[in-house]
């Protein structure tokens, strides 16, 4: 008769273990789109900077996927995408303070007003795996509280810049080349999961994105300006300067963080 207690032993954990999987163990796919908000010297506006980004509101989009490893912890992997626009307003109005040292045999500063930016956005792509713990906050399950901490490899854009100033007595012409650099990059995020049915569920998610300084290289920097006033006043091109223009250029690697507020909102199915 004792053989027969092992057997029951093993019956009961088979059929707990079988119960605990199908009560817990899913899959959980999601997709989410919201606001991306700059902070640190991403947002920063100071042109004379390097390291300030000129990056406003934007937009983030990201796919998860997560295996639960028991009833509160889960193996998270995302694919991430963001999206911020130069702040052109705020460049033009700083570009209109710099001073200009592009005469050889002046040393004094010139400086432009009435500047024009393009319109051109930061990109920066990301894949990151992690852990994400889940917290109940009511006894059917339906509502629940996330938390997350990811990290993986960034892909970031550095975007090409063209403005130009038109004045009365001048036409400037200011460049940057695009350039692209992959970083280290991390995200801490919390969520709040409402169960709809048991395979739909809405998120509401704020979390932190980051990354290491991203070291973009041999950025192409020129400035070209007329001298001496326009031979015909209104009319904006390089062959209507009164002397020979003036000249600048320069090749340098430019060093960035990139950082934001994040908000979304999202749908998830579980498997």
């Amino acid at each position: 008769m004792n053989y027969k207690l092992p057997l029951v032993i093993s019956f009961v954990f088979v059929v707990h273990f079988s119960y605990s999987q199908k009560e817990y163990k899913k899959d959980f796919l999601s997709l989410s789109i919201g606001g991306s908000i700059p902070v640190g010297s991403y947002s920063g506006t100071d042109f004379s900077n390097s390291s300030d980004g000129f990056a406003k509101l934007g937009q983030l989009m990201n796919v998860s996927f997560s295996h639960k490893l028991n009833q509160h912890l889960a193996l998270t992997a995302m694919l991430y995408g963001q999206r911020n626009a130069v702040n052109s307003s705020k460049l033009e109005s700083d570009l209109s303070k710099q001073d200009f040292f592009l005469d050889p045999n002046s040393a004094t500063p010139r400086n432009y007003s009435y500047w024009v930016v393009d319109k051109k956005s930061w990109y920066v792509e990301s894949i990151q795996i992690g852990i994400t713990e889940e917290v109940y906050l009511s006894e059917d399950k339906k509502v629940s509280f996330l938390a997350s901490a990811l990290v993986g490899p960034a892909y970031a854009q550095l975007p090409k810049m063209q403005a130009q100033s038109f004045s009365d007595t001048s036409y400037v012409v200011l460049n940057q080349s695009a350039a692209s650099a992959f970083a280290f990059s991390y995200s801490i995020n919390a969520s709040l999961k409402y169960a709809m049915n048991k395979k739909f569920s809405l998120l509401f998610n704020a979390g932190y994105f980051g990354t290491s300084k991203i070291n973009f290289k041999n950025v192409n920097s020129s400035i070209i300006a007329t001298n001496g006033g326009l031979t015909v006043p209104g009319i904006y091109s390089f062959s209507n300067s009164v002397y020979p223009i003036i000249y600048d250029s320069e090749s340098d690697n430019i060093k960035q963080t990139i950082s934001s507020i994040n908000i979304s909102v999202g749908l998830g199915l579980s498997l």
